[in-house]
């Protein structure tokens, strides 16, 4: 009987050892998964952090106060786009070798651009200056760009649509400190 006992409890000893080892191994398996699962989750949490800053970022770039190179006001008019004949004709001078009647014809090509309006005069077939600017509410606003310029040259041009066609204003150009020439400006889309 003392042997059957013995018998008994070495058995129970040697399955309950073998079932210390298929426990161990399941809880080495479960430990290694929530390792996975805490790398993933660290890698998640990564990804949502790079997330928020962009989306701060952008947040950022919309409610930040826009300066006259980057204005999110600008407004898009599919009229603007395309070839215009520009009609000008002088108003009021006071630069020597102009005279008040004085006539010009260009032709324009009006494009968008990063949210900027981009018109690149032509006369005589020759690309001779690009104007930038922007449309806003009913106005064209544009600013012939500097390196095509005299120093102390500033031209600025401001038009308004007649019709979807047709657009008048005018050009102002100012020699700091010297001269001034305005012009009335008919432009007629090709």
């Amino acid at each position: 009987m003392r042997l059957a006992y013995w018998l008994t409890a070495v058995l129970i000893l040697a399955l309950s050892g073998c079932r210390l080892r298929e426990r161990e191994k399941e809880l080495d398996q479960r430990t290694q998964e929530l390792d996975q699962k805490e790398q993933q989750l660290v890698l998640r949490e990564q990804q949502l952090n790079l997330k928020e800053a962009d989306l701060a970022r952008r947040e950022k770039a919309l409610t930040a106060p826009s300066d006259s190179t980057n204005d999110s006001t600008v407004v898009y008019n599919p009229y603007l786009v395309g070839r215009w004949s520009v009609q000008m004709r002088c108003t009021e001078t006071s630069c020597e070798g102009s005279a008040v009647g004085d006539t010009k014809t260009e032709q324009w090509a009006i494009n968008y651009r990063d949210n900027r309006v981009f018109a690149q005069a032509v006369a005589n077939n020759e690309l001779f200056r690009v104007y930038t600017g922007s449309y806003k509410q009913d106005a064209l606003i544009l600013t012939a760009q500097q390196d095509s310029l005299a120093a102390n040259t500033k031209i600025t041009v401001s038009l308004r649509f007649k019709t979807s066609t047709t657009m008048e204003g005018q050009r102002e150009i100012v020699r700091e400190g010297i001269c001034r020439i305005v012009y009335a400006l008919e432009l007629t889309k090709l």
